[in-house]
């Protein structure tokens, strides 16, 4: 059994291997030409388990507190790339919190176009609520230059590994906490953009790719072996790789 993340080996099979998904490196990258101007985007379905509707409450919140200590001082923005059943709910709430000009919507993007657009953003959020197996989109957007923010919701922690920052799940104070506390903190989003490359690194097709089939051989050779009744006893696979 092989799980792709800790949260999917505890819930489902304790004893599997995790093995982290790989990410279309040859389509999420740097792109030297793309001047990266904005702040923080959103990159998903635009469905209520995504978490949008609070990630913008919290964004409200942080535009509130930079209001409140840098009234001088140039506000961030948001922009939500994707579309979905709650995209007009939360273009409503984005007016009704009177953020609409900070807080954008562009829509559906895919391929060369969206690699494009993610290579403008500083700051990713992944505030999902639940039912991340891993989460991919998290990779992407590192690879694009973006540092991600995400939920602890399931796999969302693996996916983002030590380049990365996690807060609480469904908490708007939790998640404005964390964004004023990288806006603040250019030591330590140093830090975590030097992890970055090594952790997308391990989550290279290839790389993937080979230690699957590292314990496919070793399933395949033990059956091998059992089948031939040329050992007595078994040895297990590694909970984790």
């Amino acid at each position: 059994m092989i799980s792709v993340s800790e949260a999917v080996r505890k819930q489902n099979w304790p004893a599997s291997s995790v093995i982290g998904n790989p990410y279309r490196a040859k389509d999420f990258m740097m792109i030297p030409d793309v001047d990266r101007t904005n702040n923080f985007v959103f990159l998903g379905r635009l469905v209520s388990q995504k978490g949008v509707a609070m990630a913008i409450q919290a964004f409200h919140q942080v535009l509130t507190k930079l209001d409140e200590v840098e009234q001088d001082a140039d506000k961030p923005s948001l922009t939500i790339i994707g579309d979905g059943p709650e995209r007009e709910n939360l273009e409503a709430l984005v007016a009704s919190l009177g953020i609409k000009a900070y807080v954008h919507f562009i829509g559906f993007l895919e391929g060369r176009a969206l690699a494009r657009e993610l290579n403008r953003y500083r700051y990713q959020l992944v505030p999902s609520l639940y039912g991340e197996a891993f989460g991919n989109v998290v990779l992407e957007g590192m690879a694009c230059g973006c540092l991600p923010i995400v939920s602890n919701s399931d796999g969302l922690p693996d996916a983002v590994g030590k380049a990365g920052l996690v807060f609480q799940r469904g908490s708007v104070e939790s998640l404005a906490s964390t964004i004023l506390g990288i806006l603040h903190d250019p030591n330590l989003e140093l830090e975590l953009r030097r992890a970055a490359p090594a952790h997308l690194s391990a989550h290279q097709p290839e790389v993937v790719a080979a230690r699957y089939l590292r314990i496919l051989e070793a399933a395949a050779g033990y059956k091998r072996v059992n089948s031939l009744s040329e050992v007595a006893t078994t040895t297990a696979l590694p909970v984790s790789q």
